[in-house]
């Protein structure tokens, strides 16, 4: 790439992409290092390089034993791992070292010599050397193990294999196809060591717990699982009798509406109480999303009152918040909440039948004053002994007859507390005062009954 000005450059947040700019140009690049490492037997071998000396140094850890060993080496060149072994190349002054180490780090062998192979091409008479063929952008490669003149590389994320002179078309390098692949064959060391190139560490200790289980139906449905084939699981298990197993698996996901469809299968006491638990998470994911409808019928089925109440208010269904009212029995902590709403919106008959309940008659009494529901109130205090009632009745008449303009309302107080002749004394105050129109109305009002 030529460019006579570059006017920008960024990182991708992964380290491994480069964005570059140049005028009204945008190049995109891949950054493939060369990482030193390898896995023989159940070590890892890798290096690192100590920024103040210039060298670097190999270390060996054992995954099951949990040690570490380590080397110094000095111009690493590249590692490699077969088996139980690993060869770790260096460059010296004038050749290349290839040493053969075991799992601990110890040099077994080694050869100072480099051996190079070439293809040729043999006929009848003579042998061509194969000229040197050149491939750019190479990322890996790997020899074959079979065939000598077999080789498969990498390259911008596709995967070559030459034999001989001719290569065959490349395919996208996608290892989860792999390991998903070998996953479904129960192919478990072949998925572990894409899992090892791909540095998928929750991948490698799925490995490690999927050989810990013995029956290879449940084998299979957990695999199904860890693909997010939840669907194909759940036939597994039902197939094998493990329906608990199913709803294990639907609780972690959080498919509480799955784990609703099973338990509702059977009718047992531990069925019964994870439906409440589905009933309640299925109505809590409703309430998140203000689907207060869905949430209400949900959790009428659970028997969360609670939460049934605040999904009534935010629907403003005082019909439900009623008959909720019924269900809960005497005392209940939820009757003066419900009271009190009934009150504030005005039902008055709702709001002294729930403060009754729960033994609230003083807030019953306020309640039907506050309301001007004066014949409730009267009754109230002569039922349960309470303080006289006619003497609030009669300061408030006398705050409303003060004025000319509310001597109707003094009326219609009269008239509600069932005070006939109360209301028509006040009449008789309006006659006074020659208000004709007013008093025709107010003799309507008396006698609407």
């Amino acid at each position: 790439m030529h460019c006579s000005s570059l006017t920008g450059c960024s990182w991708d947040p992964t380290s491994v992409k480069l964005a570059l700019s140049s005028e009204n140009l945008l190049w995109f690049a891949n950054v493939r290092p060369r990482y030193k490492w390898g896995y023989c037997g159940h070590t890892i071998v890798y290096s690192y390089e100590k920024v103040e000396r210039g060298d670097y140094r190999v270390v060996f850890y054992e995954s099951k034993l949990d040690e570490s060993y380590s080397k110094p080496v000095r111009q690493l060149e590249q590692i490699a791992a077969y088996g139980d072994y690993c060869v770790i190349v260096n460059r010296q002054d004038d050749a290349c070292l290839l040493q053969l180490c075991n799992n601990i780090g110890t040099c077994i062998d080694f050869k100072t010599r480099l051996t190079c192979y070439s293809f040729f091409d043999l006929h009848e008479n003579n042998i061509n050397k194969v000229p040197t063929m050149d491939v750019k952008e190479v990322a890996d490669f790997k020899w074959d193990e079979e065939q000598d003149d077999s080789i498969a590389y990498i390259s911008k994320q596709k995967l070559f294999v030459l034999r001989g002179k001719e290569a065959e078309e490349g395919i996208p390098c996608d290892g989860a196809l792999l390991t998903e692949v070998a996953l479904l064959r129960l192919d478990i060391s072949t998925a572990e060591y894409a899992y090892v190139k791909m540095r998928d560490y929750c991948g490698l200790r799925f490995c490690e717990r999927i050989m810990e289980i013995q029956d290879p139906h449940l084998k299979k449905a957990e695999i199904f699982i860890h693909l997010g084939r939840a669907s194909d699981a759940e036939k597994v298990y039902i197939e094998q009798d493990r329906r608990d197993l199913a709803i294990d698996m639907y609780k972690r996901a959080d498919e509480w509406l799955r784990v609703l469809r099973l338990v509702s299968i059977s009718s047992n006491a531990t069925d019964d109480k994870q439906r409440i638990e589905a009933l309640t998470n299925v109505a809590n994911y409703n309430k998140d999303r203000q689907r207060w409808k869905e949430a209400a019928d949900h959790y009428e089925l659970a028997g969360k009152s609670k939460e049934l109440m605040e999904c009534y208010i935010h629907l403003d269904d005082f019909y439900g918040l009623e008959n909720l009212a019924k269900q809960l029995p005497d005392r209940h902590p939820l009757l003066p909440q419900i009271a009190e709403l009934f009150a504030s919106s005005g039902l008055c008959e709702n709001a002294v039948q729930c403060f009754l309940r729960c033994g609230q008659i003083s807030d019953s009494l306020d309640t039907c004053i506050q309301l001007n529901n004066w014949d409730k109130a009267v009754a109230l205090s002569r039922t349960h002994n309470l303080r006289d009632v006619n003497v609030l009745m009669g300061k408030y008449v006398e705050e409303l007859s003060e004025s000319s303009e509310r001597f109707l309302a003094a009326v219609q107080l009269y008239r509600r507390a069932g005070r006939f002749l109360d209301g028509a004394r006040v009449v008789y105050m309006v006659l006074s005062q020659d208000f004709c129109f007013i008093l025709i109305v107010t003799i309507m009002l008396l006698f609407e009954k």
